[in-house]
């Protein structure tokens, strides 16, 4: 995920990118690249990691799911020409083809300009949700208990925030749950056998108004003061 990771909420910046492309074809390996942030932002002009693959070992997938809705099952996948002929026979074993009525409905949207347009009101929206966060942040957490993955407003729907090593964790979650907050803890995102975790939250803003978003951090404070005072 180079745009707007999960749970991270980071992006790679464009050297980065190019030198993971690089990287792939010195040692001859490949890259999956799942782009399907790319709609949300202003950073969405950027180039993926495909744009710089010269050795035909990235493989770009990129969905419609965050910008329309989830159910439609419709995306692409651009693919190292060597590698057409076993995905094409997968495929067709898995779903034989992809509904015809969901790409016709996807290409009218797209044409008529109101995919454009509905892009930049969610991108717009989002925007000024990740704004909010960061400023509610800045003004609440001038101590700085928290480490959140990007300081400057970011972008996208997520960011983490890092916490203490003395902080428990699952009873931050569901101290947070009984003030009607959902934050997802780090664990889930670590494998089960995986030595050493960081302790964090991950914290999305697809689902909550900038008002919201203010009276969340403040409650999050909160909680962290009461655990380490307790």
């Amino acid at each position: 995920m180079t745009r707007y990771h999960n749970p991270l909420g980071t992006s790679l910046l464009a050297e980065e990118r190019r030198a993971v492309a690089e990287l792939a074809g010195k040692y001859g390996v490949y890259i999956v690249e799942d782009d399907y942030m790319s709609d949300l932002g202003l950073e969405r002009r950027a180039d993926p990691i495909h744009a710089y693959d010269s050795s035909a070992h990235v493989i770009y997938l990129k969905s419609f799911s965050k910008i329309i809705f989830p159910g439609t099952r419709v995306g692409a996948a651009v693919l190292p020409e060597r590698l057409l002929p076993a995905f094409q026979t997968y495929k067709r074993l898995a779903d034989l083809n992809t509904s015809f009525l969901s790409q016709a409905a996807l290409e009218i949207y797209i044409k008529n300009g109101m995919y454009q347009r509905h892009r930049h009101k969610i991108s717009s929206m989002y925007t000024e949700r990740m704004h909010a966060l960061h400023q509610a942040l800045k003004e609440a957490d001038r101590d700085g208990r928290i480490e959140a993955s990007n300081r400057s407003p970011g972008l996208g729907v997520y960011t983490q925030f890092k916490l203490s090593p003395k902080v428990n964790l699952d009873r931050l979650v569901k101290r947070l749950a009984s003030r009607n907050i959902r934050v997802l803890g780090g664990q889930a995102f670590y494998l089960a056998d995986y030595a050493v975790k960081d302790k964090f939250l991950r914290m999305s803003i697809s689902r909550a108004r900038p008002e919201q978003i203010r009276i969340g951090i403040e409650a999050l404070l909160e909680e962290l003061k009461k655990l380490r005072l307790g």
